[in-house]
């Protein structure tokens, strides 16, 4: 029993690693998502500050047109409009590769190939769980508790909580207490390739909900630059 309980503590602590790493790669996948999103704002803010300009340029000239100016100045007024126009021109265009570089990461089937593996992962995990039940007989409902446990830690790792704090100590006890009870009925190998498969499952979720939440930020800007496209200065004859 006591060799047993050393390497569900030796394995736990690489758990632990597993987890750190994964939490790591996430949050590598998120400051990706968040510097796409910075570079669709920064680029509507030049978009509405040429606007901005052209259309007092606009204002100007018509103000020039009500009285006599220069062949001269005239010129130059002209020669700065088109300058201006060119620039948001310009502006929309690295925007509109901005947006099709976004598309393309969609295109690549991260969604798809999400949901593919949490359907796999979702399949071994119903396999293992009726042969690990039969084992367990009436006493069924302790594998169930360590779903719960697993789901629990999964959860403070994954939402970086301090490994430090109470809440993800309790967690990781908790997980470690309902181990324990199966000892007698299952070996170290099924209750960690049980729990394996939960972290995996939970990690795939959070990976999907990223994923649509990103969807949501991406068709807000789009919808956004579109709204910015269609108001353009009105051209005055």
């Amino acid at each position: 029993m006591q060799n047993k309980f050393s390497n569900l503590q030796l394995e736990k602590d690489e758990k632990v690693k597993e987890l750190n790493s994964t939490k790591e790669n996430l949050k590598i996948e998120k400051e990706d998502n968040e510097k796409n999103k910075k570079e669709l704002v920064n680029s509507k803010n030049e978009i509405s500050q040429l606007q901005n300009q052209l259309g007092n340029l606009q204002k100007e000239k018509d103000d020039m047109e009500a009285k006599w100016v220069s062949p001269e100045k005239e010129e130059k007024s002209k020669q700065e409009k088109e300058k201006l126009s060119n620039d948001l021109k310009r502006e929309r265009r690295e925007n509109q590769k901005l947006i099709e570089k976004l598309k393309e990461n969609r295109s690549q089937g991260l969604e798809d190939s999400i949901e593919r593996k949490l359907e796999e992962k979702k399949k071994d995990q119903a396999v293992l769980k009726n042969a690990i039940e039969e084992k367990l007989g009436n006493q069924a409902h302790l594998l169930e508790n360590l779903l719960e446990k697993q789901e629990n830690f999964d959860l403070a790792v994954f939402e970086d909580v301090n490994q430090t704090s109470k809440t993800f100590l309790r967690a990781q006890d908790k997980l470690q207490e309902t181990k324990v009870k199966l000892i007698a009925k299952l070996s170290a190998e099924e209750i960690e390739e049980f729990c394996q498969i939960q972290t995996e499952i939970s990690k795939l979720e959070i990976q999907q909900k990223q994923w649509k939440e990103t969807e949501d930020k991406e068709r807000r800007a789009k919808d956004q630059q579109f709204e910015t496209f269609t108001k353009t200065p009105p051209r005055k004859n």
